[in-house]
C-alpha cells in the first residue's frame, strides 16, 4: 500500500515477543517504511508514537536486523519534527539501546548507540534534561570504554547545553 499506519505495523510489533519472526519480517517492515519515506500515519498522540517506535526497536533486537535498527532512528526523527510531537529524551535513549541491539558484534553496537546519543544531543532539550543525559552516557562509557570514540560528540554538545544556564 501507499500508506503505512501504525495498525500496519502493530501485528508485527505486538508478535515479536511472543513468536519466532525472522529477520525477513524486519527487511519487510523496513522496506514499507522505505516506501513511504518514513511517513506513518498515526494519531497526535504521543503515546502511540513511542509505541510504534519501541516496537519496532524490539523487532529489530529480537531479529538481529541492523537496518530496520536504522530505520527506527530515521523515523525516530520524523516523528520527533511533527508539530506537536514530544518525546522525552530518556524515552528516546531507551528506544535507541533497545534498536541498536540489533548489532550483534561490539564495534557496531557501539557505532548505532553512538549514532542516537549525537541525534538526540543535537535536539532542543532543557539544561537539566542535557545534564542528565551526559550523566547517563558517561555511565555508559564507564562500562562500555569503546564508546568514546563514538559518543564524544554527543558528550560535547550535551556540555555546553548543560554548562549554558
Amino acid at each position: 500500500s501507499e500508506t503505512l499506519n501504525s495498525q500496519s505495523l502493530a501485528g508485527l510489533v505486538n508478535s515479536a515477543l511472543v513468536f519466532r519472526i525472522t529477520e525477513e519480517h524486519s527487511r519487510l517492515a523496513g522496506e514499507a517504511l522505505k516506501k513511504v519515506r518514513h511517513q506513518v500515519a498515526m494519531g497526535n498522540s504521543d503515546g502511540e508514537s513511542f509505541a510504534v517506535l519501541i516496537g519496532l526497536a524490539t523487532v529489530a533486537a529480537v531479529t538481529r536486523a541492523p537496518e530496520l535498527s536504522k530505520d527506527v532512528r530515521i523515523l525516530a526523527r520524523v516523528l520527533r519534527r511533527r508539530p506537536g510531537t514530544h518525546f522525552d529524551v530518556d524515552a528516546l535513549v531507551r528506544v535507541g539501546l533497545i534498536a541498536s541491539a540489533a548489532n550483534p558484534e561490539l564495534k557496531a553496537w557501539c557505532e548505532s548507540v553512538g549514532a542516537w546519543f549525537v541525534e538526540i544531543a543535537q535536539q532542543e532539550m532543557t539544561a537539566e534534561d542535557a545534564s542528565g543525559l551526559r550523566q547517563h552516557l558517561r555511565k555508559f562509557c564507564t562500562v562500555v570504554p569503546d564508546l568514546w570514540p563514538y559518543v564524544g560528540k554527543a558528550d560535547a554538545a550535551l556540555a555546553a547545553v548543560a554548562q549554558a544556564a
